[in-house]
């Protein structure tokens, strides 16, 4: 079984010695990378920085990694496209350029795919912003035994069918067994471009949903994009869904998906106000009431709404940090993450925080 880490990169160099020293301090190391830049062409200072960083893990760890500049900026949904396009492992390992694996990512997965049932993996992780101990989101839950969990799409507790689910907003460490891909339509929409694989795998193979966080991702430096909420997110996620399957039985699971799991969630209309347009939150406001009418009663419906929409942009970028670093923050304290899991001492050394007004603009 060979595993394959697929990287999208995008002017990286800041911390991609970092990423890649956490890949070589794996406690299972039978895996090679394939990173494609899609840093343009003619940033050559930021390419030789790049070019130079993988050149000194290789020859520093013996990482087997292949590079591959793309001719052009593909943009993220092409750069993936092309990923699942050209990978050649038995299993594909997704791994965005800000986020750091735990010591024993690989081993798991390794261990998950092992059992040919498998079909894809997924997994809790958690952001931190200026502190790699400290988290200021996650996403998921840990096993109290720290035991693999197999879940089916089709009959496994919607709970446990959730989990996977929501923790694929983040592609980091997402795995696929390729053979399963076979026939599948990719599809470019920027916030579901990598589920639709992973979706199209978990409703007719089981997912293995790791016990712990295995991912830390670098929230403080992910990119924060004005032109990427039209479609909607949530219409995204909804079409992926509807149109995934038209048989009977996926299409009543997947209502009681979307309606428990995704048409709910507001934490989404900040981020549009902050980054997109009023046209945009406007939109994406009228699609939650459009898909469950049931909002229409929810207070915590009205609290975002009323919020997104009132409250100045330059006001609300700063409430948004503040509730990640200090109330957040503060509740996920006590939350069962592994630090120690993590090569964070190593890596340090390699990796940049941005200051807080870098991280609100």
């Amino acid at each position: 079984m060979t595993i394959e880490i697929g990287m999208p990169v995008y002017r990286p160099s800041g911390r991609l010695e970092a990423v890649l020293t956490a890949l070589a301090l794996q406690t299972y190391k039978n895996f090679y990378i394939s990173m494609y830049n899609d840093t343009k062409p003619e940033e050559t200072e930021e390419l030789r920085k790049d070019a130079e960083i993988v050149q000194r893990i290789r020859e520093k760890y013996g990482l087997n990694i292949r590079l591959v500049q793309n001719p052009c900026n593909f943009g993220y949904m092409k750069n993936m496209h092309q990923i699942f396009d050209k990978a050649s492992g038995d299993i594909l390992f997704l791994l965005a350029d800000d986020d750091i694996v735990s010591r024993d990512c690989m081993q798991l997965v390794k261990e998950a795919f092992d059992d040919p049932e498998t079909g894809c993996v997924s997994r809790p992780y958690y952001w931190f912003l200026d502190d790699f101990r400290k988290a200021v989101r996650f996403e998921g839950s840990s096993a109290p035994d720290y035991r693999i969990r197999k879940i089916d799409f089709m009959h496994s507790p919607l709970e446990d069918v959730g989990l996977c689910m929501s923790a694929t907003g983040q592609l980091s460490g997402l795995a696929f067994r390729r053979s399963y891909l076979k026939g599948m339509p990719f599809v470019e929409d920027m916030f579901t471009a990598h589920v639709y694989p992973f979706l199209y795998i978990f409703k007719d193979h089981p997912c293995a949903y790791m016990p712990y966080p295995t991912i830390a991702v670098g929230g403080s430096t992910s990119q924060c994009q004005n032109d990427i909420y039209t479609p909607s997110p949530l219409e995204q996620w909804v079409s992926m869904y509807r149109n995934m399957d038209a048989s009977p039985d996926y299409q009543a699971r997947q209502k009681e998906l979307v309606a428990h799991f995704f048409t709910n969630d507001f934490m989404g209309l900040a981020q549009i106000k902050n980054y997109g347009t009023y046209k945009e939150l406007l939109r994406e406001i009228c699609n939650f009431v459009r898909f469950r009418k049931l909002n229409l009663i929810s207070l915590k419906f009205y609290f975002f709404a009323l919020g997104s929409l009132l409250c100045p942009r330059f006001l609300l970028k700063k409430l948004v940090a503040f509730y990640k670093d200090r109330i957040l923050a503060r509740k996920l304290a006590g939350k069962d993450i592994r630090y120690d899991a993590f090569p964070f001492d190593e890596v340090a050394p390699f990796w940049t925080f941005p200051q807080q007004n870098e991280r609100i603009r």
